[in-house]
């Protein structure tokens, strides 16, 4: 059962422990004693290795229930008020869904409002029901905590997303999939279904690669995804090596996301480097 969303404090080695239960809600902050800082999350069916950078996963269904869900035309009935209540029912008779959606697959995600009233507010999502695949059911999603619909009365012209966490399912950045959020780095090998620790500030041992394209960190620059070869997933390389005299742009591209700063001792390509990440404090 989970038990808190604040700071948990780890002692060493608690961060390569994993577990077939939840303990945690996803995103629970974790601190060493040395102040390097991790994140809970959930594995895929798929078993990571140690050091690689991993990225928010892909959403459910190629993302039909991330935009333009319309509340159920009863809102509010006689089960809801119209503020300060943590259920809602959301409408997917329209989508084309290929498989059942699990229940609570957007537990510590998040519902958003990207038009109508109301638009402009995120809520935590604790739970919901699980979707027909022919979607001729509604989707019932119950609120997190106190995070209630008190600032703007939903109706039915209110569109709706749902988010999954971006800590549910990481998978490795790759040139092959479609580069999302960084998450962090994997402490150690993470088998697969599992709930683990992964590292997302201080110093941390990750995996280096590049090719003609890219470059090998350098100490005291920043570092981001290695996204040019497809077989070397969940690497990372440096950019502002890359630059030229003129400070035009060299590939990696700058508008990459900086997950941190090489640090210490110079990495080598195919080997592992130190990295001071910065990615989630």
């Amino acid at each position: 059962m989970a038990i808190s969303t604040d700071t948990v404090s780890l002692s060493y080695g608690m961060e390569k422990a994993t577990t077939t239960n939840k303990r945690h809600p996803l995103g629970t902050r974790g601190v060493l004693p040395d102040g390097r800082i991790f994140r809970y999350a959930e594995n895929s069916a798929t078993a990571l290795e140690a050091g690689r950078l991993v990225q928010s996963g892909a959403t459910f269904q190629g993302g039909d229930f991330d935009m333009d869900l319309a509340i159920e035309s009863t809102y509010p009935d006689t089960d809801f008020n119209a503020l300060g209540d943590l259920d809602l029912t959301i409408v997917t008779s329209d989508l084309t869904l290929g498989t059942v959606l699990p229940a609570d697959f957007y537990a510590d995600g998040w519902m958003y409002i990207n038009d109508g009233p109301g638009e402009g507010h995120i809520y935590r999502i604790s739970s919901h029901t699980s979707q027909d695949s022919d979607a001729s059911t509604a989707l019932r999603v119950h609120l997190a905590g106190d995070d209630a619909l008190v600032s703007t009365a939903l109706t039915t012209a209110s569109l709706v997303g749902l988010i999954a966490s971006k800590y549910y399912q990481p998978v490795p950045t790759d040139l092959d999939t479609t580069l999302t959020v960084p998450v962090g780095v994997t402490p150690a090998a993470i088998a697969a279904s599992v709930f683990f620790w992964v590292q997302t500030w201080g110093l941390c041992s990750v995996w280096i690669t590049t090719d003609s394209a890219g470059a090998v960190p350098v100490v005291g620059r920043t570092v981001v995804p290695q996204i040019t070869t497809s077989d070397e997933a969940g690497s990372v390389t440096g950019v502002t090596t890359l630059q030229t005299s003129d400070n035009t742009v060299g590939i990696p591209e700058l508008n990459l996301p900086v997950i941190g700063v090489a640090a210490v001792i110079a990495a080598v390509d195919s080997d592992y480097g130190l990295v001071d990440l910065r990615i989630s404090p």
